[in-house]
């Protein structure tokens, strides 16, 4: 698999430990020491403007190999210099024999790398206020000459603006940092800094919602307590007409052995006929008790009451009054029976 060139998002926002791992791997395949000095000159400019020094001495070992053993090349005469603190006396006048053909040529470079040399170095600087921060906005012109914004949270704020000035051109002689095949960093522009402070932090606490709480509610069960409810609203309003008849009409014998069919023991035939045509009484409302019937005999003697007779109490069609008590017991055998 071919590892990507590492880009502008890796240089300046990936941690020291990933960003090691990353470069070393990069370099152990591909063996291009060009770039990997450019990533080290990038991240010694990222490290100048951060806070702590958290980047120096990067994958140290991997640049003192790269100059004294890969093939001198433009880039590594170019960005030695940035580099002398990671070699000593005796190594540094060796690495100028074998890279340099003559001593005129490395001070040459040496010279145009010498302003910024000594703002490379990180000042070591930490945080006053944990709340407050300091973000770097800059503005280069691409080689195509079109403008781009690049932002560097954290800075060092104690740096002056000239120092934050020339850390920033060294950006400008790199090659790497390209997007489809142009360089981005090719002049300096302007740039800002900007103090950010973290006023408040708020986290909605995370409640059930109602579509779990739906989900967690079986549906047999709602769909069942519905059913039961409405059987029993509709047997009761069935025992309630039932029990309120007009006096010109004679209770359905249909209807009425039903009900009595679903609140007790079937009885014989002629009880059941007995049991239409002879309502229970009316309970006394001071009493409570229910009025004694005329015997049966007296009742044989009377005649049939037809639909334009006149009742007893002499006042036509009044609806016979039926007890409370009356209703009250039958709706609780319904409820007894669908409860069975």
């Amino acid at each position: 698999m071919t590892v990507k060139q590492l880009g502008q998002r890796q240089l300046f926002t990936m941690k020291r430990k990933n960003l090691e791992a990353r470069v070393i791997r990069y370099y152990n395949e591909t063996k291009d020491s060009d770039s990997v000095v450019e990533y080290a000159v990038a991240i010694l400019v990222r490290n100048a403007l951060s806070i702590g020094g958290a980047f120096s001495d990067i994958f140290k070992d991997l640049i003192r190999s790269i100059f004294m053993e890969a093939e001198p090349s433009a880039a590594l005469r170019q960005f030695m210099p940035y580099f002398q603190s990671y070699f000593s006396n005796d190594e540094w006048r060796a690495l100028i024999n074998r890279l340099f053909k003559n001593k005129s040529e490395y001070h040459h470079f040496k010279d145009n790398a010498k302003t910024n040399i000594r703002y490379l170095t990180p000042k070591n600087s930490t945080k006053t206020n944990e709340k407050t921060s300091f973000n770097l906005i800059s503005v280069f012109f691409a080689a195509d000459g079109k403008k781009h914004t690049w932002t560097l949270k954290d800075i060092d704020n104690s740096r002056k603006t000239e120092e934050i000035r020339a850390l920033l051109k060294i950006l400008s002689s790199l090659t790497i940092l390209k997007k489809d095949d142009v360089r981005r960093f090719a002049q300096l522009v302007t740039f800002d800094i900007f103090e950010s402070t973290h006023h408040t932090h708020f986290e909605e606490p995370q409640l059930e919602t109602q579509a779990e709480s739906a989900q967690n509610t079986p549906v047999k069960e709602k769909n069942t307590k519905k059913t039961t409810a409405r059987s029993v609203a509709s047997t009761a309003k069935a025992a309630n007409n039932a029990t309120s008849v007009n006096a010109g009409k004679t209770n359905s014998p249909k209807l009425t052995t039903q009900i009595v069919a679903k609140t007790s023991t079937v009885p014989p035939a002629s009880d059941a006929q007995k049991l239409v045509n002879d309502p229970p009484a009316a309970q006394n409302p001071t009493t409570g008790r229910a009025a004694p019937h005329e015997n049966s005999a007296s009742k044989k003697n009377q005649p049939p009451i037809t639909k334009n007779d006149t009742p007893l109490s002499g006042k036509a069609n009044e609806p016979q009054k039926t007890s409370p008590k009356t209703s009250e017991g039958l709706f609780n055998k319904v409820r007894q029976l669908l409860r069975q």
